[in-house]
């Protein structure tokens, strides 16, 4: 009975049941892709988008929230000595987007000059939108170059994904359509964008221009992580093709530029040498297109009086620009004005600024009329009287506090006069102390107060009217900020280090002279040569190279 009564009371286990068989499941459908963009809207793809969109999100965090470490940021103490910049409200902007951004469009400027909207809210784009703007184009270049199959078998059914190149096509021309539209950081000529983007590689070397002048906006000294990214696309992409074409002379010469405000010239010099290989290797810049030549020969005309490049000229600049001849440049400056005429100004500066541009032009002007540079340095008594009374009236301000531009103009000025005076180069005489208790409450330097002066004016579009004027101030500055290396000698010899200070000034001018040369536009292109040759005069006579001096532009 007990065993029966056991057997009673256990749990009996489940009875197993099959369930009828499945039915045929999908097809297997092999999707690639490297953008979120790239997938079609469809219940079938939505969970492998969602994936992808999960992972894109987390690279998007990361590189937002990573702070280069590289980036050295001008310190508090820098900063301290510079004229204040006023507070900004929590409604305008936050403080995290203050200490990360310090742009020129939130420092008191000049209040002469009306001629432009400086609205904040410009074509300039934001950092996260470069950042962005960056990494997609990244991907779509490397997903178009990886592509093998030529496009005549793109509807074959052995191709294995018939869609994908056509898709990255697509949506690189729309990110370029994108990226002309809102470019305004380094060149807003859309004819010019148009060409440079019509290649993926010159297209990319242009974008990391976009992101050494967004490092500028930033207060960065160093690249960033995005600049950097960017920058080692372009040297990957372009180790896979070094022939001497349109495309890769255009893109040596952004990587070029993207180095002109560093202090470490090792990567300027290697990009320097191979630009003048390419074009050697074309045959001289007189087989390369009119346009190309013109853009390369200003640039490098700006770089040889930015840094000192010296070089015997083998082909003359005019025959480079003479197809713009007669074109009128309302960019008129103490360098450029072909009749001494300086009225076109008179509504974009104050009365004393004015003044002091017609007297530098004439100071400037005088000994190279002569057709002789050695006469700089045997000056009349009368040209010496005059530097020594215009050097006297600039050390003393006759204007408001808040008109930037009058003292951009004046600390130029002064730099130039005092060179002239002593006989000294513009680096010496720029690194001259100068006491003036309007402007800071101790002694600091020409060099420096011309700095601050400037990054409280409109450096985006290079003041307007006034960007042949702008153009003389950086150049002036940006010389005076290299220390000059000496006849026959090449920059990025000297191995001595600079200071943060100096480092900052040197790629403030430096990137900002380059700004205002393609500012000015190719159609003006004669009026800027000659404006940069009697920069490079005076230059070569201040520093006592002995005649005149012009960079290699390689043989015919």
């Amino acid at each position: 009975m007990a065993s029966s009564n056991g057997l009673s009371t256990s749990k009996r286990r489940p009875v197993r049941r099959r369930l009828p068989p499945l039915g045929p499941g999908p097809n297997l459908r092999f999707v690639v892709a490297n953008h979120p963009d790239q997938f079609r809207a469809g219940k079938t793809m939505r969970h492998v988008r969602s994936h992808v969109m999960y992972k894109h999100r987390t690279g998007r965090m990361t590189v937002s929230n990573d702070r280069p470490s590289t980036g050295l940021h001008r310190s508090a103490s820098e900063r301290a000595q510079s004229t204040p910049i006023p507070t900004v409200s929590t409604s305008e902007a936050t403080s995290h987007d203050i200490d990360l951004l310090v742009p020129p469009q939130l420092r008191p400027r000049s209040s002469t000059w009306t001629g432009i909207s400086l609205d904040r809210r410009s074509n300039t784009p934001t950092p996260f939108e470069l950042q962005t703007t960056v990494h997609r184009t990244v991907l779509l270049t490397a997903a178009a170059s990886a592509q093998s199959a030529p496009s005549a078998f793109g509807d074959v059914s052995a191709f294995p994904f018939p869609g994908t190149y056509s898709a990255s096509e697509s949506q690189l021309d729309a990110l370029k359509r994108h990226y002309i539209n809102s470019c305004s950081l380094f060149c807003n000529d859309r004819q010019c964008l148009e060409h440079i983007c019509s290649d993926p590689m010159t297209f990319l070397s242009h974008v990391s221009v976009s992101c050494v002048y967004q490092d500028l906006m930033n207060g960065l000294v160093h690249d960033s992580n995005t600049t950097m990214s960017a920058k080692t696309r372009v040297l990957g992409g372009m180790a896979d093709q070094l022939k001497a074409n349109d495309a890769t002379i255009l893109t040596t010469l952004h990587l070029l530029l993207s180095e002109a405000g560093s202090s470490e010239e090792s990567a300027f010099q290697v990009h320097f040498r191979g630009l003048n290989g390419l074009i050697h290797r074309r045959g001289g810049l007189s087989q390369v297109p009119p346009p190309l030549a013109t853009y390369v020969t200003l640039l490098l005309t700006t770089l040889a009086m930015l840094k000192g490049l010296n070089g015997p000229s083998i082909l003359p600049a005019t025959s480079i620009t003479s197809h713009h001849a007669g074109n009128y440049c309302p960019y008129i400056s103490p360098l450029y004005s072909p009749h001494g005429d300086f009225a076109t100004l008179r509504d974009s500066c104050s009365a004393h600024t004015l003044n002091i541009i017609t007297d530098m032009y004439g100071l400037s002007h005088a000994p190279l009329d002569r057709n002789d540079s050695t006469d700089m340095e045997q000056a009349s008594p009368n040209h010496d009287q005059g530097s020594n009374r215009l050097f006297h009236s600039l050390s003393t301000k006759h204007t408001q506090p808040w008109d930037w531009i009058h003292e951009a103009v004046r600390l130029a000025s002064l730099i130039h006069t005092h060179a002239l005076l002593h006989g000294t180069t513009l680096a010496n005489a720029a690194n001259t102390t100068h006491h003036d208790a309007t402007t800071t409450p101790g002694a600091a330097t020409l060099l420096h107060l011309l700095l601050n002066a400037l990054e409280r004016t409109d450096t985006t579009h290079c003041w307007g009217p006034m960007r042949g004027v702008f153009l003389w101030v950086c150049l002036l500055g940006g010389a005076a900020s290299w220390t000059p290396t000496g006849p026959g000698s090449e920059s990025g010899e000297s191995t001595q280090p600079v200071s943060a200070r100096v480092a900052w000034a040197r790629k403030c001018f430096s990137l900002w002279a380059i700004r205002a040369v393609v500012r000015i536009g190719f159609a003006h292109a004669d009026a800027t040569m000659e404006a940069l040759g009697a920069a490079l005069r005076i230059q070569d006579a201040l520093d006592g190279r002995g005649g005149p001096r012009c960079i290699d532009y390689t043989a015919v």
